[in-house]
């Protein structure tokens, strides 16, 4: 299954020697014994996905966003931190860059990179499709504006606008 060309999902089309030693290794450590080792089952995948990341941007139509883990995870942290957040008004990028010893300039650049929005159109899509959710579910327009700390249902109605495409009113008929 892993060499067949016609399994795009499984390997891409990807011709490499090393790839292949990589696959008869996995493939001969299940022959060899009932209970492979497992110590060199995680030694193989590791090489394996080394090896996949490594080759996938070179890839047509594949782009990849390298970041190391640590950033990675820092940026997965600050989205977490937004979404427990999601009914208070955005934070700014100083106060978040603060909280999590990054810069805003890095900040900015690492959350795009892995979300393909800006740091702040994530966070208010991320509410107006909460917002979206409570309008389908029957609250109403003034009590959702005030559970995202608007200052009224019109200046919510105006943000939803500008999101959706459409006033609140006419998506809750």
């Amino acid at each position: 299954m892993f060499k067949n060309d016609n399994k795009n999902f499984v390997n891409y089309k990807y011709q490499n020697e090393l790839f292949s030693n990589i696959v008869s290794q996995f493939s001969s450590s299940f022959k060899n014994s009932k209970k492979p080792n497992l110590l060199e089952l995680k030694k193989i995948s590791y090489n394996f996905l080394d090896l996949f990341f490594d080759n996938l941007d070179s890839i047509e139509g594949y782009q990849l966003k390298r970041l190391q883990l640590n950033e990675n995870i820092k940026i997965k942290k600050i989205e977490h931190f937004l979404m427990s957040n999601i009914y208070e008004k955005f934070p700014g990028i100083d106060l978040i860059s603060k909280e999590f010893k990054i810069s805003p300039t890095k900040l900015k650049k690492d959350f795009k990179s892995i979300y393909n929005l800006s740091i702040y159109k994530y966070y208010q899509s991320k509410q107006m499709q909460l917002a979206a959710k409570y309008i389908s579910s029957g609250l109403l327009i003034k009590d959702i504006a005030q559970k995202f700390n608007y200052e009224n249902a019109s200046k919510f109605s105006k943000a939803f606008f500008k999101y959706h495409n459409i006033l609140p009113s006419q998506l809750k008929k």
